[in-house]
């Protein structure tokens, strides 16, 4: 009798560990396996996001490729263009440079031909081998004729630096009545016209309100220092 007490009090102590057992197998069991199953679903989230980095990742960095690739072409095309325009400017300048060279050497011989014709015609009026001062008049012969063979008394371009200067006093020559009158500029001044220039003509528009002093316009001398 006290045998079989004892087997149903271990029977029951071992029938109440075996079901508690199951039981906390079940509570914990079914905790994590929805802990696996959420951390499973986060991880597949984390690598959904990984994914889509990479793909952004790899779009900007291909996108920053290709503007690279733009930008190296668009260097090479500016290269290319400037390298153009600094040689046609050094071809240009260069160019330039022999045209001024030229000119230069042509202004040059061109000064020294004027010179020396000028140093001709100089010494030919100088000598008076062929021409006589009375042949013109007493006053001083001042200006030449672009070709160099008519010479004229009177003002020119010298008198151009003074305020008074008007072109129609081209080759004129001032006459003053009044002999006791300074003659400022005797070059073209006088109080003899007809001594001064026989070749001269008295100036009819300049003078209709003149009463002190006259114009008079040398027509020019034909010197003959052949």
């Amino acid at each position: 009798m006290t045998i079989l007490v004892n087997l149903m009090e271990y029977i029951k102590n071992y029938s109440q560990n075996h079901i508690m057992f199951h039981t906390l197998t079940i509570i914990f069991g079914g905790f994590f396996t929805r802990k696996f199953y959420q951390n499973k679903e986060l991880l597949k989230e984390i690598e959904s996001e990984k994914v889509k980095l990479e793909t952004i990742k790899k779009n900007e960095i291909d996108m920053l490729k290709y503007q690279i690739e733009v930008l190296k072409k668009e260097n090479v095309e500016l290269t290319s263009e400037n390298e153009k325009e600094t040689f046609n400017n050094e071809k240009l300048l260069k160019e330039y440079m022999d045209v001024c060279s030229k000119l230069t050497e042509k202004e040059k011989i061109l000064e020294d031909t004027n010179k020396k014709l000028e140093d001709y015609y100089h010494d030919k009026i100088k000598d008076k081998r062929k021409m006589k001062l009375e042949d013109y008049g007493d006053g001083t012969i001042r200006y030449k004729s672009k070709c160099g063979t008519i010479y004229y008394h009177g003002m020119g371009h010298l008198e151009k630096k003074y305020m008074w200067w008007e072109p129609k006093m081209n080759h004129k020559i001032i006459e003053y009545k009044n002999e006791e009158k300074v003659l400022k500029f005797p070059d073209f001044e006088t109080h003899d016209i007809s001594s001064f220039c026989n070749n001269c003509e008295y100036c009819e528009d300049i003078n209709k309100k003149q009463r002190n002093k006259f114009y008079y316009e040398c027509k020019g001398h034909k010197i003959n220092v052949e």
